[in-house]
């Protein structure tokens, strides 16, 4: 399973249009999702969610309204979750798409480990055997014997059953489902990751682009700390948690115009969640195959969040609006039915391959060492045939990283970088198998070479697409198109560029937009830009 959890798609509901959530599920379906886990923290969703969800092939993990929270037990109150619980039952079990009841949002974790300090904590619990077993579950099973019900989220399964509806430890690596999130530590170190048998919540922050924000702020807003910046943050602690990640990956910009830096900012915090993410979602799916001392063996993957409720920083991948964050376009790789998985342990490179495929799958394996003075021409290239059974993820290279460097002349991490991509024998029909990158070092000390990107042209094609070229004369990581007020997403953005001629294809969601308009609207910038101040000359051509 692949996917992310939906939250209320707006803070009123009548702006919730079918076409609202038409938009964000076709989001989902594109960037390679097969799940979505409407949380139980929201609400239950208008019948177009699910028709929308039948109809592009998404799962979905319904769970009943109750989240975080202790709840009554008098009969009077259970009568009522009954009846409710009867309802949504019958309105949404004929529904392809659902999956999978759930109970309920970390309330057993809740309980267990008495997260509110409750003085009578046996009084809690027995409460809370008999609204979510006793009635919610008795309830389900009466109703609809066809899919699975768990009681809570994350939860332990089977060995919660046996330990009476609260384990112990409802977010164990050996057992159901986990809920994980770290704001201190290294994101790319995935020592710090459990290994669990499935992750259906785990996130860090980022903050919406420069124009989402301006749209409900004025002048005088346009700074980090900000008092509007700090009263739309609703995570304790956000802002200084996304800043001290963004430190550990890139330089914090210096910029001396304020507005630059603060739109730097932005950024930088979307370049990390991505990163970060992408990190952690590869770790789950590489575990697929892999078992250790009864850990692993990860059947899915369910990021924390994919829709915003307004514009403000948050944990999701998509923008209030439905606009793609960089997030949202590294979820379409590494959710991609094929991935080239690279990790470092020990000062050693590994390569996965993971495959989704039903069948075996044989793959050539270009591994390309890059330098960051060079364009076009890596300094090193190992190719390699590797075969992947179905259903799996396979180790299929590994080498020490001080003998990858004499391989290929780099003087040290700061100086290199290599990509990872991959074509199938041709004996199959298969996905494109997206391209991967692995940097040596934080991104703050690479050798970054001004890329001089412009746009050379822009032209339309079929099906209200624009197909962009680009021209770099140096390797640039991070770059980033936007589109300005045409809405509209990119089919790759927040790419590192290693060729002197790049072509992105922009699909727009509004017709009548001409070459002309998109010409106007297109910006291009890349890292080298966050890190040094903008030289004013227009070295940016179009040609209709």
């Amino acid at each position: 399973m692949k996917g992310a959890n939906w939250i209320p798609a707006d803070a009123f509901e009548d702006r919730v249009t079918d076409d609202v959530i038409r938009n964000i599920l076709q989001s989902s379906a594109d960037a390679n999702m097969n799940i979505v886990r409407n949380w139980g923290g929201g609400i239950y969703q208008h019948d177009s969610f699910y028709s929308i969800a039948d109809e592009l092939g998404l799962l979905i993990w319904q769970e009943f309204m109750f989240a975080c929270d202790y709840y009554p037990a008098d009969e009077q109150f259970l009568d009522s979750v009954r009846k409710e619980v009867t309802h949504q039952i019958q309105r949404l079990q004929y529904h392809p798409s659902v999956l999978i009841w759930s109970g309920n949002n970390e309330i057993e974790s809740s309980v267990s480990q008495n997260w509110y300090g409750v003085k009578n904590l046996t009084l809690y619990k027995e409460n809370y055997v008999k609204l979510f077993i006793d009635t919610i579950r008795s309830t389900v099973l009466g109703l609809d014997s066809s899919r699975p019900f768990v009681s809570s989220s994350p939860s332990d399964g089977v060995q919660t059953e046996k330990e009476g509806w609260i384990s112990s430890n409802p977010n164990s690596d050996f057992y159901g489902d986990v809920h994980y999130y770290n704001y201190t530590m290294d994101c790319l170190d995935i020592r710090g990751y459990p290994q669990p048998r499935f992750a259906s919540e785990y996130g860090l922050q980022s903050l919406p682009r420069f124009q989402t924000l301006s749209s409900v702020t004025v002048k005088d807003d346009w700074s980090y700390f900000s008092p509007i910046m700090m009263h739309r943050q609703h995570h304790g602690s956000g802002n200084e948690q996304m800043l001290n990640q963004t430190k550990m990956h890139f330089k914090i910009p210096n910029s001396a115009d304020p507005l630059k830096h603060f739109k730097d900012m932005l950024y930088l915090t979307q370049a990390s969640q991505a990163i970060c993410i992408k990190a952690e979602s590869e770790h789950y799916r590489r575990l697929r195959s892999v078992m250790n001392e009864g850990r692993g063996h990860t059947m899915g993957a369910i990021y924390w969040q994919l829709n915003s409720i307004w514009p403000a920083p948050t944990w999701s991948s998509l923008e209030y609006g439905g606009r793609w964050k960089m997030l949202h376009y590294y979820a379409k790789d590494f959710f991609s039915p094929i991935i080239i998985s690279p990790f470092e342990f020990n000062n050693t490179l590994y390569i996965f391959a993971v495959s989704d495929l039903l069948q075996n799958v044989e793959l050539k394996l270009t591994i390309n060492i890059w330098s960051w003075q060079m364009i076009d021409d890596p300094v090193t290239t190992i190719t390699m045939w590797t075969k992947v059974p179905a259903q799996s993820s396979v180790k299929v290279w590994q080498k020490d990283i001080d003998n990858l460097f004499k391989l290929s002349s780099c003087k040290d991490r700061s100086h290199c970088v290599v990509t990872f991509s991959s074509v199938p024998d041709g004996e199959i029909d298969t996905p494109d198998i997206p391209t991967n990158v692995f940097y040596f070092t934080s991104l703050a000390d690479a050798q970054l070479l001004n890329p001089n990107i412009q746009i050379l042209n822009i032209s339309l094609i079929p099906f209200n697409e624009f197909l962009i070229t680009l021209k770099s004369t140096a390797l640039a990581p991070f770059v980033w198109l936007e589109s300005g007020d045409i809405p509209g997403r990119f089919s790759d953005n927040g790419f590192l560029i290693t060729q002197q001629f790049t072509q992105i294809v922009f699909y727009c969601w509004q017709p009548s937009i001409s070459v002309d308009d998109l010409k106007q609207a297109l910006t291009v910038s890349s890292l080298y830009d966050v890190y040094t101040e903008p030289e004013f000359t227009d070295t940016v051509s179009v040609r209709n």
